[in-house]
């Protein structure tokens, strides 16, 4: 039954008028049958019925054929063109519009769609246009996002760069530089690597971090050597995702051999290196492209914070060096021997102070030029340098004078230091030292020692000068320490 009735509903509307005007038909087709054949002469019987009932069936398949045509043309047809425009519909071309030709149902039935196309086009550009905004807040939102990540970073930078800009010295901005990186960006594992003209190479000055911080103190790296001397060769970030597969990275020379991901920045300043400041961390590919560009950033910060401090300490030594030999000058004495005497008494140490002074060096001056004589002290000052100890000061005092501080040092022992000097200095190979009075270098030195031969800073400096000239009156080359009946003569 429920095949039959399927079946009844797949037919056409026209079909469906022709299959019941054919029902209709039967019966009378039927008796038309019964009259003829039922008996007796079918002639006679169909000239009384026959003719009548025929006229009418024709009439009847006719008025089928009509119904059939007609409802074809005028209902069929135009409600397959109804339902071609809804399956186009369905595919979401709300655009299609069916034709309206009469008032009949299908006419009513056309506007009815038409009137819901143009209700759903309606609703689908609303649709449209609220998908289009909600994408543009999306975007903003994004946008927002990123400008508030943007702002976290500057106002990052900036607190860093107020940081690191609020010292001056080496040592404080090393300490400063260790706390922002390690707390403010959340760094665990770094270091900085400082450029060295003299010795051509990076040298390691700060670590963080590092199980044995204290074998990768001071290591250097050649141009080129590592990672670290590539960036410096290059001047360029080396990122690396993953340090087990790049032979590049040397793991600091052996001396820490973790494995993870690698960055390394150069500390740049107009282009002029001032180092390289690596990071490392555990495990692949652990530093995004925003992160990279922030520390290339912060790198740039920390570049110029180093070069002040740089500046800092030429401009400084410039007020407290001797251009020439490359010594403390006479103003930072005036800084250092107060403080020296102070601590002395404090601690209860001796001090002492030894001058000395070049013998016939004007002589020498007439016979080969001052550019000569400037040589003989650069070198003079380089042997007094490298024969003292690191606490011990020496100052250019005068044209061919220097004077030295010697801390916890009493007379015996400055006297020795002397001693052991003005040895030095005659047997130095200097340059034209044949044409000295004694065919060598010699100098004279005078010794003042605090509490044995003084009480105070001008004691002190007063007493050694009064020892000096009496060391030169008795004839050079030698070392004379104070005493009252010297004070006396």
């Amino acid at each position: 039954m429920s095949l039959r009735m399927g079946s009844w509903k797949q037919l056409s509307v026209g079909a469906k008028m022709a299959l019941a005007a054919g029902l209709f038909l039967t019966p009378l087709f039927l008796g038309l049958f019964y009259l003829l054949f039922s008996g007796g002469d079918p002639f006679l019987r169909f000239g009384k019925f026959g003719f009548p009932l025929l006229f009418i069936l024709v009439l009847g398949l006719a008025a089928t054929a009509c119904l059939f045509l007609v409802t074809f043309w005028f209902v069929n047809r135009p409600l397959k063109t109804l339902i071609d425009l809804m399956q186009t519909a369905e595919e979401k071309d709300f655009l299609v519009r069916a034709p309206v030709v009469s008032n009949d149902i299908i006419g009513r039935l056309s506007r009815i769609f038409n009137r819901l196309m143009e209700r759903t086009t309606t609703l689908d550009v609303v649709k449209l246009e609220t998908e289009r905004k909600l994408i543009q807040v999306q975007e903003e939102l994004k946008y927002q996002q990123v400008l508030e990540e943007r702002n976290k970073r500057l106002v990052l930078l900036y607190e860093i760069a107020k940081a690191i800009s609020a010292t001056l010295e080496f040592d404080e901005l090393i300490h400063v530089l260790t706390e922002v990186i390690s707390k403010r960006l959340g760094f665990k594992e770094f270091a900085i690597l400082l450029w060295n003209p003299q010795k051509e190479a990076l040298m390691v000055r700060t670590t963080y971090g590092f199980k044995e911080e204290v074998n990768v103190q001071d290591m250097t790296f050649k141009k080129g050597e590592g990672v670290s001397g590539m960036v410096a060769a290059s001047k360029e970030i080396i990122y690396i995702r993953d340090t087990r597969k790049d032979p590049r990275y040397l793991h600091y020379k052996g001396q820490k051999k973790e494995e993870g991901s690698f960055a390394s920045f150069p500390l740049l300043f107009k282009d002029t290196l001032v180092g390289v400041m690596n990071f490392s961390r555990p495990g692949f590919d652990q530093f995004s492209d925003e992160e990279r560009e922030m520390l290339q950033a912060v790198a740039s910060q920390i570049a110029v914070a180093l070069t002040n401090v740089d500046l800092y300490d030429k401009t400084k030594n410039l007020a407290i060096k001797d251009e020439l030999t490359d010594l403390y000058n006479r103003r930072y004495l005036q800084q250092i021997l107060p403080m020296e005497v102070k601590r002395a008494k404090r601690f209860a140490r001796p001090v002492s102070v030894l001058m000395i002074d070049i013998d016939s060096f004007k002589r020498y001056n007439d016979a080969h030029g001052h550019l000569e004589g400037d040589k003989i002290l650069k070198e003079f000052s380089k042997l007094l340098k490298s024969n003292l100890r690191e606490v011990d000061v020496i100052v250019r005092f005068g044209g061919e004078e220097f004077l030295i501080v010697l801390p916890n040092a009493n007379r015996q022992q400055a006297t020795g230091v002397s001693e052991k000097l003005l040895d030095l200095i005659r047997n130095h190979p200097f340059l034209h030292r044949e044409d000295q009075p004694m065919g060598r270098f010699t100098a004279s030195a005078g010794v003042s020692c605090y509490p044995e031969d003084a009480q105070s800073v001008e004691e002190l400096l007063d007493h050694a000068d009064m020892a000096l000239y009496q060391a030169k009156g008795q004839g050079r080359n030698r070392v004379v320490y104070f005493s009252e009946e010297a004070s006396v003569a």
